[in-house]
């Protein structure tokens, strides 16, 4: 090939490469045939449009496999996500499950343990009142107790229990115990047994008191045993012990709005014959009472009840030592003294005997912290 040629053709090379087909199909292309090399141009511009189309091809497969490939990304973080949801709800179901299975055994054992309970109160019901009736029939056969030997005098209680207190620390055992106690009473044979709760202001309370000293009084001569208990806050001011109504507040004199124990002992001394036991338990003190400041110039009162000597036949009993604070319950529904008072009260027990057991087993149940207060006057026995 001559030079003039291959110069020529170089030139069709270099504007193919330059991308100017159509210079080289209208000007290049005239001289190419005049230098008889058609074939060899055909040749080129059919090799060069090879090479762009796939160029072409290739680029647009690539951006096709670049986005089919982001959207597989896409998917797979949809699917991670989805995934990752279910799991998380699949936890919280779990969760939930758990809650209530915890939420649900929680509650049935404190069902069985409710129920355990009463089933234990139940059976020392039971057991008491079987025990009763059989010492019954013993000492009637036996006549070996002089107070079950004879026919019995009347016998009547009052019991207050004050618990909901609304300016004072409430409590939680006082309506139990004497719920616990009149039971055991009328277990016991009592004629008359009154039971009095949250007693709100002083004239209640007296009021009651009144109607049981009444009782007492028509009882006369048939009187054989009066029995007064009450559980509640109680304390001593200006040198007097006084029993707390549920609506006391620390603006109001306790003097007067508060019944004295000793306006209450005083009452039942005066219509009862000095050979009538007259019992009176004082299950109170259980907690620190202390009046807020005020511009009056009042006496704070102070914790635990002053002592106060028994006369007549008055058997005075209280659940604490003088000056000493009381424990509330011990098994969240009663007080260790009412606890212990249930357990010693017992047909054919004299009453004396009945006192040393309720302190051995206060002290026992407060591990030595409380020890029952007796003061008496008996000019004779009693037995329950």
């Amino acid at each position: 090939m001559r030079a003039a040629e291959i110069g020529q053709l170089q030139m069709v090379h270099f504007l193919l490469d330059m991308g100017a087909d159509k210079h080289i199909m209208n000007n290049t292309g005239k001289t190419a045939v005049e230098l008889s090399t058609n074939n060899q141009i055909s040749q080129l511009l059919m090799s060069h449009t090879y090479r762009t189309q796939s160029v072409a091809l290739d680029n647009g497969f690539m951006q096709m496999e670049m986005k089919r490939m982001q959207q597989q990304q896409q998917e797979f973080l949809l699917e991670v996500s989805r995934e990752q949801l279910k799991v998380e709800q699949e936890r919280a179901r779990e969760k939930e499950l758990l809650d209530k299975r915890i939420e649900e055994e929680m509650a049935l054992a404190k069902k069985r343990v409710e129920q355990e309970a009463a089933k234990e109160k139940e059976e020392r019901e039971i057991e008491l009142a079987r025990q009763q009736d059989m010492l019954m029939k013993l000492y009637s056969l036996r006549n070996e107790t002089p107070s079950l030997a004879r026919e019995r005098g009347k016998r009547i209680a009052l019991l207050i229990g004050n618990a909901e207190y609304t300016n004072v620390p409430a409590l939680r055992g006082p309506t139990g115990d004497v719920e616990l106690i009149s039971k055991k009473l009328r277990l016991l044979g009592f004629d008359d047994v009154t039971v009095e709760r949250n007693m709100t202001t002083k004239s209640e309370m007296k009021k009651s008191v009144d109607t049981f000293v009444e009782k007492l009084q028509d009882a006369d001569t048939q009187l054989e045993c009066c029995f007064f208990y009450y559980a509640g806050h109680g304390l001593q001011y200006q040198g007097n012990n006084y029993l707390l109504p549920t609506n006391l507040n620390e603006f109001q004199d306790l003097g007067e709005a508060s019944l004295s124990l000793t306006e209450v002992i005083d009452g039942i001394e005066e219509v009862c014959d000095k050979n009538v036991a007259q019992i009176v338990i004082i299950d109170a003190c259980r907690d620190e009472w202390k009046r807020k400041a005020t511009r009056s110039v009042i006496e704070v009162p102070q914790n635990g009840f002053a002592e106060i000597s028994a006369k007549g036949g008055t058997f005075l009993v209280y659940s604490t030592a003088p000056g000493k604070k009381a424990s509330d319950t011990v098994d969240g529904t009663n007080s260790p003294f009412a606890n212990a008072l249930c357990t010693a009260m017992q047909p054919g027990v004299e009453l004396v005997k009945v006192y040393r057991l309720v302190n051995a087993e206060v002290q026992r149940l407060t591990g030595g912290n409380q020890t029952a207060y007796l003061s008496t006057c008996l000019a004779s026995e009693l037995y329950f």
